[in-house]
């Protein structure tokens, strides 16, 4: 009896042995590929050699790609998903052309699409909501930083956006740049070009090496596939992990001056007085800017007519509650009822409140006076 029960414990012992290993073996493999694909990830950042052509083999951005000069272009296609599957293969096949001469950064896409009439198009505005479709963003960082990068969005309709990203936390839509973008679409997916003058960017002069990076997101398959950052555990906008893009140089970006001229014409007649005219009159001025450092503009502005002033953000209101002013819009009201001799209904017009009654409550509402008082009040 003793010896069975000696051998039935020593049966035990090897059972629970081998069970541990097993267990072992299963969790060292299974912590062996989350260990490789964590690897992956955070594999280091690619890097590119940009191809450079004469001014004479620029190509036309028509969303034709048939210019020969892209055949000179450095291709990339070794792209990875960021969503849903991070460092997976994508499951559309990119291929991505980057290029530049002496004044302007070329890039081309052909999107391939196995499903091209399920494509989503959002909007074909500029500055609209682009990522909200099919599109393909450019992220261009001259100085390195790997904080502060220009964005260059379209989609397969041709709607452009463009903004800046600041800190790797903010970003800023309100930046628009000069630059060309066509895209159209193909029996097989969706073609981009898109050229960026090296005018419309700041950047260290003698900086051969710019961090970049390439995005396509698949909407419909909620993929996001890109070229280097590729890890989820960071924010979309955080350039931090951007690739690197060699063999920049000599490049022109201008006299850094940029001129924003303006004409009003207007014309006012009194009905009620027999011969008053057209009373015809002409307004001229305008701004100028002036790259004095890659990090320090200076602006020069005369005769402004406040096209330019701050004011918030429009809004359409379909509940039974009101809306408050937003401060922009008095701010900018408050200026041209003390600076000018303007009637108040041109100015309420001109601050976006759609009638003189409007701005009237609104004046009330902060300041306890109408419009008129306020101007009253300043010219005491």
């Amino acid at each position: 009896m003793r010896r069975r029960l000696m051998c039935a414990a020593l049966a035990a012992i090897a059972l629970a042995g081998f069970c541990w290993a097993a267990c072992g073996s299963a969790f060292a493999a299974e912590a062996a590929a989350e260990s490789e694909a964590a690897e992956e990830i955070a594999s280091p950042r690619p890097v590119a050699h940009v191809a450079r052509i004469s001014a004479s083999e620029a190509p036309t951005i028509d969303g034709d790609l048939s210019d020969l000069s892209w055949a000179k272009a450095t291709v990339i296609t070794d792209f990875k998903q960021r969503e849903p599957d991070p460092g997976a293969p994508p499951t559309e096949r990119t291929l991505l052309r980057v290029m530049y001469d002496d004044r302007n950064f070329y890039v081309s896409v052909y999107a391939y699409d196995s499903e091209p009439d399920r494509l989503i198009v959002r909007s074909m505005s500029r500055d609209g909501e682009i990522n909200q479709g099919d599109h393909i963003e450019i992220t261009l960082d001259p100085g390195l930083t790997l904080r502060n990068a220009y964005v260059f969005r379209i989609g397969p309709a041709g709607g452009r956006w463009d903004g800046l990203r600041l800190n790797n936390l903010q970003e800023l839509p309100e930046w628009n740049a000069i630059w060309e973008g066509r895209a159209r679409r193909v029996p097989d997916g969706w073609v981009a070009e898109i050229a960026i003058p090296f005018s419309s960017i700041s950047y260290v002069p003698g900086q051969t090496n710019w961090a970049f990076d390439f995005t396509r997101n698949i909407r419909r398959k909620t993929e996001i596939v890109r070229w280097s950052s590729i890890n989820p555990g960071i924010p979309i906008t955080d350039v931090s992990e951007a690739g690197t893009l060699t063999g920049i140089q000599g490049v022109n970006q201008g006299l850094g001056l940029d001129v924003v001229p303006y004409i009003v014409l207007r014309a006012k007649h009194n009905w009620s007085v027999p011969g008053d005219g057209a009373g015809l009159s002409a307004t001229a001025g305008g701004n100028a800017f002036y790259k004095i450092t890659p990090g320090l503009t200076g602006t020069v502005t005369v005769n402004p007519d406040f096209s330019d002033a701050p004011l918030d953000v429009r809004e359409v209101n379909t509940t039974r509650f009101s809306l408050a002013a937003g401060v922009g819009r008095l701010a900018l009201a408050a200026r041209l009822l003390t600076e000018t001799e303007r009637p108040v209904a041109e100015i309420a017009y001109e601050c976006g409140f759609y009638d003189h009654s409007a701005m009237t409550r609104a004046f009330r509402s902060a300041t306890n006076l109408t419009p008129t008082q306020f101007r009253s009040l300043k010219q005491v």
